[in-house]
């Protein structure tokens, strides 16, 4: 966690939100910064395009959710976030793409395939009423997202709230 924006680390973060009334939720994206400590203490855990190079958008790539210790590893991360830290809810950002183009490739199985096993395996971590929310992901109705999912954002952020930027996100959802 940040030390300087969590002082107090994000377990009291959790339990002043609850404390509030409110459903403590954290934002999150399976997305990794290629100059990030995780991409240079483990490339062999990112994900490839078609040609055997790493599948990045901009300066960012995936994790090959089919290799053993990435799972491990997010297993890792989700019992932080949620029995160690506390949170209920997830809202789930820049994800979709690490799972449903066509250019990712995976050491075994499809992008279907894990999609399928990150939204279940992050559900079993939540509670019961628990909450996820993914974004970017033009679910309309999709049934197999749906299964693991609570609900969904399809469109961009509206930043200042500007009249067009509204209008953007319209768009984005049309």
């Amino acid at each position: 966690h940040d030390a300087e924006r969590f002082p107090n680390g994000m377990k009291v973060m959790a339990d002043r939100i609850r404390e509030t009334g409110l459903t403590p939720a954290i934002w999150w994206t399976p997305s990794v910064a290629l100059h990030s400590r995780l991409a240079a203490e483990h490339p062999e855990w990112l994900a490839k395009d078609a040609s055997g190079n790493v599948y990045r958008i901009g300066n960012s790539g995936y994790l090959d959710f089919s290799l053993k210790p990435v799972q491990d590893y997010l297993n890792k991360v989700f019992t932080i976030i949620f029995r160690q830290w506390g949170y209920e809810a997830m809202k789930m950002d820049f994800w979709c793409q690490g799972v449903e183009s066509e250019q990712i490739r995976y050491a075994t199985g499809t992008g279907v395939q894990w999609r399928d096993w990150l939204l279940s395996t992050i559900r079993s971590y939540l509670p019961k009423d628990g909450f996820l929310m993914t974004c970017v992901a033009v679910a309309m109705g999709n049934p197999f997202l749906g299964k693991a999912a609570s609900t969904y954002r399809c469109g961009i952020d509206v930043g200042a709230c500007a009249w067009h930027e509204h209008v953007t996100a319209s768009l984005w959802t049309l």
